[in-house]
């Protein structure tokens, strides 16, 4: 290797020969008059050399920046003798001693080629290193991207349902014996179904005959089969009947959205909406879930033990996804136990019966008695047990694993052969009496093991039997682990899970993807409430002493945890604090065996107060300080009250120190807390004992108003109340009375609201939202209509309106999914030409609705609606309806107003079409506007066609901008500010259509009005990627609008530090410069004003260093005071512009082709000579809406430009837009 230090020896001959020359004043040979000039450029070039020396040669970190990369000054400097540099080395050393003696130019000559060279090897390895940076960055940012999409895609789906099911079908499908069931999958009925050639298949079959294993089965299947298929959605469900409270319809539909949405790359708008507005109610998620379904080309849900839902659960979900297979073509497969109001259901689609097959049988006995040498060892004994277990099994095969247990646990063969003639015997029974002797085998087997396993067995299945939600090993390990007296968790008492399963003779398995422990089949449920009836009130004994004794450990006697970290340390530390905390009272609930623990748990005021932060909290939140959500001080007589535990209650009111009134920190008292779970005995007990029925809490909420908004028996404990002289006409939060508190409530009922007229409610008072009962109902689409007829009944105003104007039909057409209200108020006299203050008639409401449900519109045009009418902004229905919200319904709507005759070239306000408008719904919409003659280059007042409000889209799927295109539109069409297409593009961000455009032939340095070009627009904006394809198809960086102001000068304006760098990258090399010329970043523009100037006055340091960084000076960060700058703003401005200049605000009328200047007002002089002292970004904006064509501020408002023209209702609604 060359000495890497050679280049040492030429500084030291430079140094030498620099004194050598000023000590003799020496002239040159060839020269004489140039000796200073000489010394002069020695003293340089050694400047040169010693800082290559110093700070790149020697400096550790420029060598370790190019670890793995190659290094054009390295391996010319310190790699082989033979490289061309280090050959100049030897040459330079050699030639500077030699004119020691006879000093000659050429040396130095020599010499400053080779530091040329050295300067160019510099340059090439930063460009080299600076490229493989940006590369970096870019994968790294591109990574951090991905990371933070999955992050927020999964807080959404979790915000959805937690619930995703694919746990239990992972561990239902690993439980499966390979092989089986291939029976159902080769059936017509099946394939015919899996090919979509019918929508829906039913498989009823008896409890224990393999219906769940084949459900997993079938998801696989369908899951392996549309791997790769983008376009194919398979969502599926699992219910269970120990999860009633969380398997409700709303639960289950977001379960299915969730599956959906989950296959997706990205979270849709639909979905990222319903997030945003906090919506989760069912019609919203059904509204959604059709929405997303209806973006896949084929759809397949699968939902096994329909039979396991509460009926009221079946009633609501089976319409659900009966609708979503009719309007959104999914396929439906479904299994049940042959129950007669599940199968009325499907009584027009193919059944498959299902049973367990004995093939399948015999594959599993052979597989598993394989596990047992005993029959290893006989052959013919093992051939006997599997006949005997698949013919008394019966098709059955939970109950042929039974059987396999109670041969397990035999130890002889004698025993072995008795335990089969047994179940031989049996084998005549009904399948009822089969389970209960296979059942009552293994009790026995129970029975006959040592006392601490059989004591073991009985306290699991009583936990997994008797708990309120399923169980997880830690909570059930914790719960048996704790003993009477113990203040503390003893690690060393902990039961191993296997201990837990194996005492339970094979009537328990656990759940591998989330640990839960349970019974292997609802059965042994059923028949441990048969035989061990007598069990039930001491199990929830057992169950409440545990619980409270677990609450009452020394670790929460510190009360409640401070913090989210602390209260998450506690979950994970004490795995039944959780559930301890929020069932101790169900369990305790009609136990007065219970009463003295509990009134003595209640007065702990302490351990109260952690037990119920746990109680309250839900791990769901996301927010910091989540874990302090909960009401404090905690009363014990609240907690009796909200767990209707009427006993404790009691015991607590005869105690000295007891306050019946007392407050939580929202002033609720016990009888409000018992009033909002509807307990008609609580709310007895505390009046009787002097409770204050107008107690108000600090929402001005009344125990009244709490029971109408109860969960249950609002109608029995709103009447009992009223008949104990509660107040009918009370008011509460925002003013609202008990009827209108009624219509909002959680079961709102036409019981509840006829108690209340028939009380005295006043039929027409109204809230601070200025809505009355009927107007209340009427937007309303969760409410039976039975309560607006009533309402109607009762005499209400049919033309009442609210704060905006709005009457009942109008509502009604705005929010219900049907027409049943909105006819409902027609046939009553409701006005179909009435006006709201937006002047929009019924029609217009309906067509601006999110819903767009044909049917309303069709009734009301039916009944007289003006299908032209407009509102104040000149739209008209077709208008709105095709601007509607992204709907799968939307392409629907629009077809039916054009059916009905609808003007296809109507305009607004701002001479927008509906192809304009529909730009932001659908393809859809846009393809069925086009093939009905919609004109494809009409433009509005901005002189905008379709194409260019498409682009401007932020959320547009290329394919949009692709019919535009393929239909003839005008690529080359500009607005009335000169925007182009890629100035859209640069100014909304969307890279893609950016490369989609250029590709087209747009013209990437194409100029608006202002000379601006979309690079400088983007790079205005902070939109990098959008510059960086631009500058690779050829955009250039140096272009300057109409005051000199570069791409740069927007980058360092807006302090995008990413984009400047891209622009620094790339304008190195097209602006050569010599070392004494004005850099790049130097340029300034006709106020004088460089970007770094711009990036200090904005606020931007981390700009203003990589600026520094590429050579700016901190001179450059004041105006340029050259004589031949402007002496102020206003006269850069009139020198750059046509002589349309206005008066006031010198704003280029020319560019908005007027004749007076229309954005002016009142204060415009002072607010310009005050914009050059403001130094904040809010400010600079401002400044800019004012006056943007007299500052170089950032170009175009990002949002504001296109979106502006959706307002014309404000008359300023383009300021800060226009260019």
């Amino acid at each position: 290797m060359a000495d890497p230090f050679s280049i040492l020896g030429v500084i030291g001959a430079a140094t030498k020969l620099i004194k050598t020359a000023s000590d003799l004043c020496i002239d040159f040979k060839d020269a004489p008059a140039e000796a200073r000039s000489f010394i002069r450029e020695l003293q340089d070039l050694k400047t040169v050399l010693s800082e290559t020396h110093t700070n790149l040669l020697m400096n550790a970190d420029f060598v370790q920046a190019f670890e793995g990369r190659h290094s054009a000054l390295l391996a010319q400097v310190v790699g082989a003798p033979s490289t061309g540099t280090s050959h100049f080395m030897s040459t330079c050393k050699a030639e500077l001693e030699s004119s020691l003696k006879e000093l000659r130019k050429k040396a130095v000559e020599q010499l400053h080629r080779h530091c040329q060279t050295l300067n160019s090897l510099v340059a090439i390895d930063g460009a080299a290193l600076g490229a493989g940076i940006m590369n970096e960055v870019k994968a790294f940012r591109d990574e951090h991207r991905d990371e933070e999409a999955s992050r927020r895609k999964a807080l959404v789906l979790d915000w959805l349902s937690p619930n995703s099911h694919s746990t239990q079908h992972n561990d239902t499908f690993g439980r499966r014996q390979p092989g089986t069931c291939r029976w159902f999958i080769e059936t017509p009925e099946y394939q015919n179904w899996a090919r979509g050639q019918c929508q829906t298949l039913f498989c009823p079959g008896i409890p224990g005959g393999g219906k769940t294993i084949l459900t997993s089965i079938v998801i696989d299947d369908l899951t392996s089969r549309f791997h790769d298929d983008s376009d194919t959605g398979v969502a599926y469900l699992y219910c269970n009947f120990k999860s009633h409270d969380d398997q409700k319809a709303f639960h289950l539909l977001a379960s299915l959205l969730r599956h959906l949405v989950q296959k997706q790359p990205s979270l849709p708008a639909s979905v990222q909406s319903l997030y945003d507005n906090g919506k989760r109610g069912r019609d919203d998620v059904s509204r959604v879930l059709k929405s997303v379904a209806a973006a896949y080309a084929r759809v397949y849900v699968a939902v096994d033990g329909l039979d396991e839902l509460s009926r009221d659960c079946r009633l609501e979900l089976l319409p659900q996804l009966f609708q979503l297979r009719d309007e959104c073509g999914i396929s439906l497969f479904a299994t049940a136990r042959p129950l007669t109001d599940i199968t009325d259901q499907f009584c027009a689609c193919p059944w498959v019966h299902i049973e367990a097959d004995k093939n399948d049988m015999r594959l599993y006995l052979e597989a598993n008695t394989l596990l047992l040498d005993m029959l290893i060892k006989k052959p013919d004994l093992r051939c006997e047990v599997i006949d005997t277990i698949v013919k008394a099994a019966d098709g059955m095969f939970l109950l042929a694993r039974l059987h396999l247990d109670t041969i397990k646990g035999q130890l002889r063969i004698r025993s072995v052969r008795k335990a089969l003639d047994r179940i031989a015997s049996r084998s005549t029974s009904n399948k009822r009496n089969s389970y209960d002797d296979a059942y009552d085998d293994a009790m026995e087997r129970i029975e006959q093991q040592s006392e601490d396993r059989r004591k073991l067995a009985r306290q699991v299945l009583l936990w997994i039997i008797y708990a309120k939600w399923p169980l997880t090993t830690m909570e059930l390990q914790h719960a048996l682990t704790l003993e009477p007296g113990d203040r503390e968790l003893d690690e060393e008492n902990i039961p191993e899970v296997q201990d837990l399963v194996a005492v339970c003779v094979g009537l328990v398995n656990v759940q591998d993807g989330d640990h839960v422990i349970r019974l292997v089949h609802y059965t042994v449920q059923e028949y441990v409430e048969r035989t061990w009836h007598a069990l039930l009130p001491k199990a929830n004994s057992i169950i409440v002493h545990v619980c409270l004794s677990y609450l009452s450990m020394a670790v929460f006697e510190s009360g409640a945890a401070e913090s989210d970290e602390a209260y998450e340390d506690r979950l994970r530390r004490y795995s039944l604090y959780e559930y301890a905390a929020k069932n101790w009272g169900n369990h305790a609930y009609g136990n007065p065996s219970v009463t003295r623990i509990v009134v003595d748990f209640l007065g702990r005021s302490a351990i109260l107060e952690a037990a119920n932060q746990a109680r309250v909290v839900s791990r769901l939140q996301q927010k910091t300080g989540y874990s302090q959500s909960f009401s404090t001080p905690v009363h014990g007589l609240h907690l009796a009250a909200e767990f209707s535990l009427e006993a404790p209650l009691l015991m607590l009111l005869k105690k000295s120190n007891c306050r019946i009134d007392c407050q939580d920190d929202r002033g609720r008292t016990a009888l409000s807390k018992a009033a909002s779970w509807g307990y008609k005995s609580v709310m007895k007990i505390l009046l009787d004992n002097g409770a204050d029925i107008e107690a108000r809490d600090h929402d001005d909420e009344t125990p009244l108003l709490f029971a109408i908004q109860s969960i249950k028996h609002p109608e029995n404990a709103t009447e009992f109340l009223l008949d104990r002289g509660a107040d009918i006409h009370t008011r509460g939060q925002n003013n609202a009375t008990p009827l209108l508190c009624a219509l909002g409530a959680f079961c709102p009922s036409v019981a509840l609201c006829e108690l209340l007229l028939d009380r005295g409610a006043d039929l027409e008072a109204r809230d601070d939202d200025y809505d009355t009962p009927l107007l209340r109902a009427a937007g309303n689409c969760d409410l039976p209509y039975e309560i607006v007829e009533l309402l109607l009944d009762r005499g209400a105003n049919v033309e009442a309106r609210d704060k905006d104007g709005k009457t009942p039909l109008m509502l009604a057409s705005t929010f219900h999914l049907d027409e049943t209200v909105p006819k409902l108020l027609l046939d009553r006299g409701a006005d179909i030409k009435a006006r709201d203050q937006d002047t929009k008639t019924p029609l217009l409401c309906a067509t601006s609705s999110d819903y767009l449900t044909d049917a309303i519109i069709s009734l009301l045009l039916d009944r007289g609606d003006d299908i032209e009418a407009r509102d104040k902004n000149s739209r008209t229905p077709l208008l709105c309806a095709a601007g509607s919200v992204e709907d799968f319904d939307a392409d629907s709507a629009v077809k039916l107003l054009l059916d009905r005759g609808a003007d296809i070239e109507a305009r607004d306000a701002m001479g927008k079409t509906p192809l304009m408008h529909a730009c932001k719904t659908s393809k859809a919409v846009v393809e069925l506007l086009l093939d009905r003659g919609a004109d494809i280059e009409a433009r509005d007042q901005c002189s905008r066609t379709p194409l260019l409000h498409a682009v401007s889209m932020r959320h547009q799927p290329e394919a949009v901008i692709k019919l535009f295109l393929d239909r003839g539109a005008d690529m080359n069409v500009r607005d009335i500010y000169g925007l182009t297409v890629l100035h859209t593009a640069a100014i909304f961000q969307v890279p893609s259509i950016i490369q989609l455009l250029s590709d087209q032939g747009a013209d990437v340095n194409g100029r608006d009005k202002r000379d601006l070009t979309p690079l400088i627009v983007a790079s205005s904006n902070g939109n990098v990627e959008a510059a960086r394809l631009l500058i690779e198809r050829g955009s250039s960086v140096d272009l300057t609008d109409d005051v000199e102001r570069s791409a740069l000068h927007g980058a360092s304006d807006c302090g995008s530090v990413d984009t400047l760098r891209l622009l620094v990258q790339h304008g190195a090399d097209a602006e050569a410069r010599d070392r004494y010329a004005p850099s790049t970043v130097e340029a300034r523009d006709v106020f004088g004003l460089s970007p770094l100037w711009w990036s200090i006055r904005t606020g931007h340091p981390l700009v203003s260093e990589v600026l520094r960084e590429h050579g700016a000076s901190d001179y450059d960060a004041s105006p340029d005071q050259d004589e031949t700058a402007p002496v102020s703003r206003e006269e850069g401005v009139k020198s750059q512009c046509s002589e349309k200049i206005c008066d006031v605000c010198t704003f280029d009328i020319f560019l908005a082709d007027l004749d007076s200047c229309r954005h002016c007002d009142n204060g415009i002089v002072s607010i310009l000579i005050a914009g050059s002292n403001r130094t904040t970004s809010t400010n600079r904006l401002q400044y800019l809406s004012i006056s943007p064509s007299l500052t170089p501020l950032p170009v175009y408002n990002t949002r504001s430009l296109l979106d502006s023209v959706d307002n014309p209702s404000d008359s300023n609604s383009l300021r800060g837009s226009l260019p």
